[in-house]
């Protein structure tokens, strides 16, 4: 997955040896996709490990259950939950090399009927230089450093004894340097990257089994901005890109006797994504 590079880059899946894009991503088991990208693949620095409470991982293909993309395996990623108790508070602050810090602040409890569960975390890092600088070069290279914001948020509330509403939101917003190679230094070329996921589902107990209605939006917002005279080049570059995708499905659990069930269900997914929109124009 890259954990060993600089903050903020290169953060891709590669597992059983499958290129990116083949391992389906869940967030508490809804799929979430970025469009935008190349590989169609999610994103992982949008996800801060203070707000992971596991990670389930299947490896092998499972396309019958997780769709066509799922070649190389499924990784789900399960946040935190609400504590049983009206109110529970929690800190963090962690600091390490290259000037990087991280903090989180967070806000858990029942009451009544309506459990939550809010969280924030905010990391910087001034990083190293994302390019190798040549042995012959007379200039220093800069550092490509991070600033990243997570909010996640969770709300259940029992309707009823046998009805209960789930709904949650994540949000994640963080802000890299670039550089324009392997051992090209570029100063001032940056990428930003939004993402907003928000999901809600109703869940009915049965008298042998659950019937579950989910639906989430994934809507993703990167930008490419090199606004630089640092080399030769006297071009403005801004890169846009725009994506969002959507999952509904609606499934029941049927308990047929000690030793076996039913799982059947339907599901539907499709996403728009605006075409890159680049633009180049000399400085004045």
């Amino acid at each position: 997955m890259g954990s060993q590079n600089n903050l903020g880059h290169n953060q891709d899946v590669y597992l059983r040896g499958a290129s990116g894009g083949y391992t389906v991503i869940l967030i508490n088991g809804s799929p979430v996709y970025d469009p935008s990208s190349p590989t169609n693949a999610f994103d992982m620095n949008l996800i801060s490990l203070e707000m992971i409470e596991r990670v389930e991982i299947l490896k092998g293909g499972h396309s019958t259950l997780y769709g066509s993309d799922a070649v190389a395996g499924v990784i789900n990623i399960i946040t935190k939950k609400p504590e049983n108790q009206p109110l529970y508070l929690s800190a963090g602050l962690a600091g390490g090399s290259y000037n990087t810090y991280k903090g989180n602040v967070g806000l858990a409890g029942k009451v009544h009927q309506t459990s939550y569960s809010l969280q924030y975390n905010y990391l910087t890092s001034q990083g190293f230089s994302d390019a190798t600088q040549p042995a012959n070069s007379t200039k220093s290279f800069d550092n490509d450093g991070i600033k990243q914001h997570n909010l996640n948020l969770f709300v259940e509330q029992q309707l009823t004894k046998k009805l209960t509403w789930k709904g949650q939101l994540l949000w994640s917003r963080y802000k890299t340097d670039l550089d324009l190679g392997a051992f090209q230094d570029e100063q001032d070329y940056t990428f930003t990257s939004k993402n907003l996921f928000w999901g809600t589902g109703l869940v009915y107990q049965f008298a042998k089994g659950k019937l579950t209605l989910n639906y989430n939006q994934n809507n993703n917002d990167r930008l490419f901005l090199n606004d630089s005279t640092f080399l030769s080049s006297t071009k403005f570059s801004e890169g846009i890109y725009k994506a969002q995708s959507n999952f509904i499905e609606a499934y029941s659990n049927i308990d047929l006797s000690n030793l076996w069930g039913l799982l059947v269900g339907v599901e539907h997914r499709w996403r728009t994504f605006d075409p890159i929109r680049p633009e180049y124009r000399d400085w004045e």
